[in-house]
Order: C-alpha cells, then structure tokens, then sequence
C-alpha cells in the first residue's frame, strides 16, 4: 500500500516537473517570437518613420512660418485700415500742426516695435510721418511747400509734439516713392516689393493704403513701414529648432531673397556704398536652386535632392497676400534622423537580449515557487470530490492564487453548512415564499380596491354630467320657450335684435352641454353606433342646409356636392353622420369672413358589401400653423392663435367629431395655411343596404337622438294631409314644473290645440283610464310615479284596437334614456328645451295617422 501511494505520488511530481518544463518552454519561445517581430517590425519600418518625421516636421516648420509672416503683414494692415477710417471721417485734422504731431508720435508709440516708421504722402507732395531712429526714439518728420519739399527729422517732446531739429535729409517727394506708386497704380490697399532701406541696413517692407475723396479723387497714400530683420531672427530659430539645414523666404517671381535662417543679409553692399538685393541664384547652394527650378518649371513643391553623403527634402509653400507672391523654402537632411534611429534599433537589440535573459532565469526560479500552491489546491480538491468536506486548502501567499484558495475554503464551508442544514435552508425558503405570496395578494387587493374606487369615481362623474344636464335643461326649456311665444308677440327692431341674441346664446350652450356628454359618453367607452338604414343624400344635404342661412348672412358662399356613384342607401348611424359633418362645416362657417366654403362627398372604394366614401370640408377662412394642427382634435384644447380665441367655442367638436370618425373606421386629416384657408378631410365605411326603404309609415318614426342637431321629423306627403282642425286631438300634457307647463300650453293654444294636465304619473294613469288620448307628452321626472313607469301603466291599460302616442319630454338626452324610453313602450321622445317646430310636427303627423285611421273605418263600415 505505501508503495502505491509512493507510485502516485511520483506520477504527481512527474508531472508538476513536465508542466514546468512546458511553462519555461512555452515561455522561451513566445518570447523570442516576440522580440523577433518586433525587431523585424522596426528595421521594415524605420524609414517610413524618418519620411513621416521629416513631413511632420517640414509641415510644422511651414506652417509656423506662414503663421509669422501673416501674422506680421496683419499689424500694419489693421494700422493702415483703422487709420485710413479716422482720415476719411476727418476725426484726424492734418491742417492741425499739434494734432498732427501728435497722431503720428502716438502711432508709432503705441504699436509694434517692427513698425519703425508710419507716414502719409499727398497728390500735392506733402509727406507727415515719424519713425524710430536706430536708438529707438520717436522722431517726427515733414516734408512740405513750406519746407521747400526737404525732408525735415525733429525730436519728440513728452507731450509727442515736435522738439529739437535732428537734420535735412535734402528733397523729398512721396508721390516719386515706389510704394507710393504701387498704391496709385492698385487703386487698394496693397504691400509694395521690399527695398533697402535708405540708413538702416536691412530691407524694408510697406503696408499702402490709398486714400480717396468723396468724388473718387487720389487724396493721398498711408504707408506702414516694417522691417523685415525680425523675420530673418524667426527663421533662424525655425530652422535651429527643428534640425533644418536652411530656411528662405524669396518672391516667387523675380527670386529676390526677403528672409534667410543662415543670419546673413539679404542684399549686398558694394565698397561705393551701392546696395544691390540678392536673389536665390546668388546663393552657394545647388539644392536650393535645384528645388526652385523644379518649382518655376514644373510646380513641383516637394523634392528630394541627393548630395554627398545624405539627402536633402526641401518644401516650397505659396504666400499670397494683398499683393505679396512670396515663396517659403525650407530643407531637412534626413541623416539627423536616420542615424538616431539606427542607434535607437541597435540599442534595443541589445537589451532586448538582455531582457531575455533575465526574464527566464526569473522565471525558472519563481515558477516553482508559483506551482506550490495551486499543487496544493489541486490536491485538496481531490480530497473533497471524493466526499472528505473537511479538507482545506493552504494559504501560502495573499495574491491572486491565495484568494483563489480562500475562495474555495468558503465554498468548502459553504457546501458543507448547506448539507448539514439543507433541511433548515429548505423551510426558510418556504416561509419566504409564502410572505411573498402573502404580499401578492395584498397587492393584488389593494389593486382591485383602486380600481373599484376608480369605476366608483367614473359613474359618479357621468352621473354628475347627466344631473346637471338635467338642471340645465329645465330652466334652458322655459328660457327657449318663453322666447319662441316672445317672437310672436310685436317687439321693436332692437326687441327683436335682443331676442335672437339670447335664443343664439341659449343655442350655444346648449351644444356645449351637448359636447360635454357625447365627450363623457367617448371617454367612458358608452358611445355606440347604430346600425340603420337611411337616405345618404338627404342626411348629407340636411346637415350642410343648416348652416346656409348663417353663411349667407355672412356674404359666403356654400356649395355641397354628392357624387352620384354613391348608393343613396346605406346602412349606418345618420345622426353621427350628421354630427360630424355639422361640426366641421359650422367650424368653417364660424372661422371664414369672405370666399366660400365647398363641402363634397365622393366615392373612394367600394365592395360587394360595403361602401367608403371620402369627404372634404374646405374654406377660405383664417387658417392654423403646421405647429397647432396636432391641438385641433384634443377635448377642451384650441390653438393658442388670439384672431381665433376671439371666435370662441370649448374645443369639443372637432374632439368628438374625430372619434365618431375613428368609430365608423374612417381616418381624418387637416392641411391648412394662415390667412388662406383650411381642408379637412376624412373617410366613413358604411355598409349597404339589402332592400330599399319601405315607404314612410303614418305612424311616427322610430325613436332617433335629435341631442345635437335640430332633426326634422318625417313630414308626411302633402297628398296624405286631409283638412282636420287640432280641436280633434285629445292631448295630455303631464308634467310637474309650472314653468314648463304655462310654456307648453301657451305653445299649444297658439296654434289651436287644447290638453288636459296631470301634474304626475299617477294623475296621468287616472286620466288615461277614464278618457282616451290621441298624444300624450310625458316629463319623464316626476313625483309620485316618474313618466317611465306611468307610461308602462298606460300600455298595459290600452285596448289593442287604439294606440296612443306617447311623447317623452326629457332632459336627458343619452343612449340609456332612448332604451329606456323604447322599452317603457314610448313612440319618441323629445330633448328639452323643447321648440315648437317639434311639438307641431308630431302633431300634424298624429293628424296623419287619425286621419288613415278614420278612412280605413270608413271604408269598413261601407
């Protein structure tokens, strides 16, 4: 048995040795894989580095020195721009001796130290200027008739007027100057070529500016005086500064030198004292002029010119700028770089070398060193996947395999607890599982309490708007009434001027009340749709007549038209039909002053079974931005334009209108332009009708919602009507409110008509036993007995050889009151306020019906 263990426990070290050995090997190999690329990688690449370096240094340098001349030639610029400004506006007076003096000291004081000189030449040969002296004073100078045109130099006192006379420097006349005749001859501010200065020994550069009168005559010229030896300084530290060889800066056409990084002067002097300006072909340098000629002949600005030894990469840039056509030539040799690089290649060898060899005799040592713990952790997970959970591992070191192996103790622990207390762990998690449950179903009551306070607070709101359409209603109908019997009555113009204005405000709020229930019923879900069938032509024209008298009023004009392809019958909910179409004329109505309005209805698409038909409203009124189109169909919403807060309205129609759209599958869109006119357009799918409508019935019609329009009756044929007198009629008018009732009866006496009152239901039921009524008018809330259950009574008392009509007077105006009604075996009802073309119309049309009644009698007993 020991022997066994001895076996296995050399088989273990046999193979921690060989994966020491394939650690060190790999190692080895990686690395000198490594170094060999990157050493391969490096001599590939080195030049490349030496070209890139050489371009990036080139730019650099071209740049900077485009920077320093521009930034140079911008001061006197500006100082020629801003001074010609204040001679043009006269703030400077040059006839002035002491403001003159002034002007110019202060010129030269306050700007850049490389403007030396800052002077002003007339056509009439006067020059006023002063400059620094080679001491850096300010010294003044003039030159006019009354100096006899010599060119006179004084001092500058404090107060920058002129001091001590310096000297005569002899005749002197601006306009003979070249660049004074540079700035004539441009007719713009420009630079004139450089010249040699006539003391200093260094060339001169002039910013010219011309000055004209207000009748485009030559006044005179400004001229800023620069010299250029700063910019021979600046290329010297250019090309010091970035291992150039050599820096110029010549005129790109005649090749005269303007600036050298070599520290020498750009012209020479002959032993007589005469200046001659040098050029680049006086310069010792083949290269250069080698670059240049490969330039003037060929516009190459990049050239590399081999010499001895090395090469040399010279860059020609362009400067051209208010007349100067100067050229920036610069020259690297690229042995400064090439040999850094190869001693840079040659070093990194080496300690790349070195590095290797540290690197494995380190390694050698410390992989063993490493191995020892993770040996162990292996070992001791041997141990614990045959069951011994009370095997540790050893913590040799606090690093990474250190953590590893604490890692594991605690999973150790951990897995060794969870055994021992699975039991325990198991019945925790239960009671945590049934808490959670627990709270779930809380939440899940909480949930439904929120939504039955919710539906509770929903039903309180449509009851609410139902009351108060109630109580509106009520006290609307006797206003509405009394004002129909006041119209009959003589007023004066502005009597009657009053009474339209009140019945048009009563009007108005009452579709607003109107609005705000069909707006309560959309959000509530109760809005339905009927399913009837009906004359299309006729619903469609009804709707648009309504407004004809408003737009003629308004000197509008309102055409309708039909496309005859349209079925005429079709079966859908003509009262929403009527609403929507309503809303959107009476929108364009209201919103135009002058022009028309065109309403159309054309068919889209049709099937075997249903019908779609495209309308459009369209108008010359005010119009909407594009911005407040998408406010158009929001409930209480209008758009914040204050020309059309002035025509009033809540926002409800266009809101309803475009869910009764959206109801019957149909889709809107608005197009509109301020001040032009507006287009709605939509669609409605109707379906079509099986059979033609029967022929209308002498009987009244079926109940229909006249809520939001003022729905005619069905008026029966002239030819049906005989010559009856309303005193044939038997009427009961039930109802509790005396308003209501003085209001009714005054309607009805005035057009001959008589009825007996029951002041509630049970009254009503009393009267209906002992005496038969043609009509009956039943105010659906009253005491007692309401008109619901009264009307019921009655049916169940009639004979089935007489009908009585029964004509519900309510303030309510939903869906549920209209089933109500149906069920409770009313004919129709009638919304209050009540208006007597309603209460006529039923009347004549129970006329009609007694009428047939009484013929088919005859025509029994005969």
């Amino acid at each position: 048995m020991m022997n066994f263990h001895k076996n296995i426990k050399n088989k273990k070290l046999d193979k921690d040795k060989s994966l020491l050995f394939m650690f060190i090997t790999l190692f080895f190999v990686l690395f000198i894989i490594s170094i060999s690329v990157i050493i391969l990688i490096v001599f590939s690449n080195w030049r490349n580095s030496i070209q890139n370096s050489i371009k990036l240094i080139e730019q650099k340098a071209d740049d900077d020195i485009y920077d320093q001349i521009n930034e140079m030639i911008s001061i006197p610029s500006e100082m020629n721009r801003i001074n010609a400004e204040l001679l043009k506006s006269n703030y400077i007076d040059l006839n002035n001796k002491d403001a003159r003096e002034k002007y110019f000291a202060g010129m030269i004081k306050v700007n850049n130290p490389s403007i030396y000189s800052f002077s002003y030449g007339t056509e009439e040969g006067d020059y006023y200027g002063a400059r620094r002296n080679n001491n850096n004073e300010i010294e003044l100078y003039h030159s006019t008739k009354e100096t006899k045109q010599h060119s006179l130099y004084y001092s500058v006192n404090k107060d920058l007027t002129e001091g001590d006379f310096i000297m005569d420097y002899g005749l002197f006349d601006p306009r003979s100057r070249e660049w004074y005749q540079y700035a004539k001859k441009s007719g713009i501010p420009v630079f004139s070529p450089p010249y040699k200065h006539f003391v200093k020994d260094d060339l001169v550069l002039t910013a010219t500016y011309p000055i004209y009168s207000s009748n485009g005559s030559l006044q005179g010229v400004l001229g800023t005086h620069i010299t250029l030896s700063s910019l021979n300084h600046y290329l010297e530290d250019i090309a010091c500064g970035n291992h150039m060889e050599y820096a110029y800066v010549v005129e790109k056409n005649t090749g005269y030198l303007v600036a050298n990084s070599k520290g020498s002067l750009n012209f020479h002097k002959s032993d007589e004292g005469i200046c001659k300006r040098l050029s680049i072909f006086d310069l010792d340098n083949k290269e250069i002029l080698t670059a240049y000629e490969n330039y003037i002949s060929y516009s190459i600005h990049k050239s590399i010119v081999p010499t001895q030894y090395d090469k040399y990469h010279i860059n020609i840039d362009e400067f051209e700028k208010d007349g100067l056509e100067w050229l920036i030539i610069t020259a690297l040799s690229d042995r400064n770089f090439s040999s850094v690089m190869h001693n840079n290649i040659r070093n990194a060898m080496l300690l790349s070398l070195v590095a290797l060899i540290i690197c494995v005799v380190v390694y050698i040592k410390f992989t063993a060193k490493i191995l020892n713990p993770i040996n162990n952790l292996v070992h001791t997970a041997e141990k614990l996947s045959i069951g011994d959970f009370t095997q540790r591992a050893r913590i040799f070191r606090n690093d990474e395999i250190g953590k590893l192996a604490k890692m594991f103790n605690h999973m150790a622990e951990e897995l060794n607890m969870l055994i021992n207390d699975l039991e325990d762990k198991v019945k925790e998690r239960t009671t945590e599982l049934e808490d959670a449950n627990m709270a779930f179903r809380q939440s899940e009551e909480n949930i439904r309490l929120l939504l039955h306070k919710a539906e509770a607070a929903n039903i309180a709101k449509r009851k609410f708007i139902a009351n108060m359409s109630h109580e509106i209603r009520t006290p609307m109908n006797g206003i509405v009434g009394f004002l129909q019997l006041l119209e009959t009555t003589r007023l004066s113009r502005k009597q009657s001027f009053y009474v339209r204005t009140i019945k048009t405000s009563a009007d108005a709020l009452l579709h607003v009340m109107n609005d705000i229930l069909d707006i309560s019923k959309i959000e509530a879900g109760r809005m339905e749709l009927e399913e009837v069938t009906f004359h299309f032509k006729e619903t469609f024209q009804a709707a648009v007549y309504l407004f004809d008298a408003k737009a003629h009023q308004k000197g509008l004009e309102l055409h309708s038209y039909v496309d005859p392809q349209i079925p005429n019958l079709l079966v859908g909910d003509p009262v929403k039909l009527r609403q929507v179409i309503s809303n959107f004329v009476s929108n364009s109505v209201k919103f135009t002053d002058q022009g028309h309005i065109y309403v159309t209805a054309v068919l889209e698409e049709e099937t075997d079974q249903t019908t779609i038909i495209a309308f459009q409203v369209e108008d010359t009124g005010i119009g909407i931005s594009q911005q407040e189109i998408d406010k158009l169909f929001q409930p209480f919403s209008q758009i914040t334009t204050s020309s059309i807060h002035n025509y009033g309205g809540t926002g409800l129609g266009l809101a309803i209108s475009k869910n009764f759209i959206e109801m019957m599958s149909g889709e809107i869109t608005v197009s509109s332009t301020p001040g032009e006119g507006t287009i709605f357009q939509f669609t409605l799918r109707f379906n079509k009708a099986e059979a033609e409508l029967a022929s209308i019935s002498p009987n009244l019609p079926d109940l229909v919602d006249t809520t939001n329009d003022n729905t005619d009756l069905v008026i029966p044929k002239e030819s049906s009507m005989v010559d009856y007198t309303p005193s044939v009629i038997k009427i009961l008018l039930a109802e509790d409110n005396e308003i209501n009732i003085e209001l009714f009866t005054s309607l009805l006496h005035m057009n001959g008509y008589f009825c007996d009152l029951a002041k509630n239901g049970i009254e009503a039921v009393n009267l209906c036993k002992n005496n038969h009524y043609d009509i009956i008018f039943m105010d659906c809330q009253m005491p007692e007995l309401d008109g619901f259950d009264a009307a019921a009574k009655i049916r169940s008392m009639e004979l089935s050889t007489e009908h009585t009509y029964i004509i519900a007077l309510t303030s309510y105006a939903t869906m549920e009151d209209v089933e109500k009604c149906k069920q409770s075996g009313m004919d129709d009802f009638i919304s209050k306020p009540i208006h007597l073309d309603q209460v006529l119309q039923i009347l004549k049309t129970v006329l009609v019906a007694k009428s047939n009644l009484d013929s088919s009698s005859s025509c029994d007993i005969m």
